[in-house]
């Protein structure tokens, strides 16, 4: 499912939409640490383009980190319903 998830976040950062983005990319961060099962810890699971230093330096450090949490504070419904509905 992580997997999934990165794509999302992959078509949000191409999209322009880095908030999104790095929301996902936080909440996918979660569901990687509950799953106990680290599949896609490995260049696959990188958001294609995502440069954490870049997305900080766009946003600002104190809003890419506040997005992040916001993602990781997700529980799974609420990251699944993000990703699909935008919500």
């Amino acid at each position: 499912m992580t997997i999934i998830f990165d794509d999302f976040a992959d078509n949000a950062l191409r999209a322009g939409d880095l908030d999104r983005a790095l929301r996902i990319t936080g909440a996918v961060t979660t569901l990687r640490a509950r799953s106990g099962a680290d599949l896609v810890a490995t260049a696959v699971a990188e958001v294609q383009g995502m440069d954490e230093a870049a997305a900080d330096a766009a946003v600002g450090t104190d809003r890419a980190t506040t997005l992040r949490e916001e993602g990781r504070e997700m529980s799974f419904l609420e990251a699944l319903a993000y990703v699909r509905d935008g919500a």
